[in-house]
């Protein structure tokens, strides 16, 4: 059995499909004069972003995903630090980490949002975070975190920021969250 080409070259060299199927399913084909039509190389997670957080932001938020290993929800915190010129850790071993049981790694810890010490941004996936369970043992975590030291300075704010409410409702939740309090989850 043969298989036939997935294109065949005419004349003048142009390149045509070789069948009706090819023709409709967006093949990027050399157009006339050795040029190349460009590819549509945007990832869908960003397109996916667009769509929900706009054009701009998703951009912003996809650079910083080039630079750090983060998810969607960390890059718009990450970059919300970053414009605006914070000294923060990211990804952050608290209380012996993954190391030890109830460690814990905490997102962010911001040193110059507070002149009484340091903050900690947990950002709170909907997947990973929510059930009565889970809910119950991060509020222990959290309580837990109030009471240590980073650097010689007493952490004095732990703020949970969740995913629906970074993209739903930002700015707000992260200016909330620059002061210390955080949009309830509901």
């Amino acid at each position: 059995m043969r298989i036939k080409p997935y294109r065949k070259r005419a004349k003048r060299g142009r390149i045509y499909p070789t069948s009706k199927s090819a023709a409709y399913a967006g093949v990027d084909l050399p157009m006339r004069g050795g040029g190349t039509k460009q590819l549509d190389t945007t990832p869908p997670q960003l397109r996916r972003l667009e769509r929900r957080v706009g054009h701009r932001r998703a951009e912003r938020v996809w650079e910083v995903m080039q630079k750090v290993e983060a998810t969607i929800p960390e890059a718009i915190a990450y970059a919300w630090l970053e414009d605006r010129d914070y000294r923060f850790d990211f990804q952050s071993s608290q209380l012996g980490g993954l190391w030890v049981r109830g460690g814990a790694v905490v997102d962010f810890v911001i040193y110059d949002l507070s002149h009484e010490g340091v903050y900690f941004w947990r950002i709170m996936g909907e997947h990973w975070h929510e059930g009565d369970r889970k809910e119950h043992a991060d509020q222990l975590q959290k309580g837990q975190l109030l009471g240590i030291r980073v650097g010689g300075l007493p952490v004095v704010a732990v703020v949970d920021l969740w995913e629906n409410s970074l993209y739903d409702d930002w700015p707000r939740c992260l200016e909330l969250a620059e002061m210390g309090e955080e949009v309830h989850h509901v």
